[in-house]
């Protein structure tokens, strides 16, 4: 009997780490997502409506979803603990270098590389997540019988 409650806790162990992994991944994804949102936000109001970087920010805090807050403050404090994060910085003082303008064009530049991102965390998504999600319970399942 206690083999069976061994057997069947290292292979739900073993669903519980693929789904963690997984979920890691699509965290990533919709990091991403958001930070595009971000700059589609930054362009609509700035471009149409003439916004300053302050009430950017404050609008981003408002959203309250998960990545919000850690967006504006990596933008507005230069909080960039992150590699991932560090394109906002690059884009807030990209924005703040070039003339009105050419802000268009930084836009557009920078919801290309997020959108290249959001593929490239898909990818990652298909690739390893599912791939450990499927995985590692075989392979605690694996486990479970030899150790049986």
């Amino acid at each position: 009997m206690l083999k069976i409650f061994g057997a069947v806790f290292i292979i739900l162990s073993g669903i519980v780490l693929g789904k963690a992994i997984e979920t890691k991944y699509k965290q990533k994804v919709d990091f991403w997502k958001e930070i595009l949102t971000f700059f589609t936000l930054c362009e609509s109001e700035i471009e149409r409506f003439g916004a300053d970087l302050e009430s950017l920010f404050q609008m981003e805090r408002q959203k309250e979803n998960k990545y919000s807050g850690m967006i504006a403050d990596a933008v507005q404090y230069n909080k960039t603990s992150d590699p991932d994060t560090k394109i906002l910085t690059d884009f807030l003082s990209e924005l703040r270098s070039v003339g009105s303008a050419t802000q268009s064009k930084v836009f557009s530049e920078y919801e290309k590389i997020a959108e290249q991102k959001i593929e490239n965390a898909k990818t990652e998504l298909e690739k390893k997540g599912r791939t450990f999600f499927r995985l590692i319970p075989v392979l605690f399942a694996g486990i479970a019988i030899v150790l049986w």
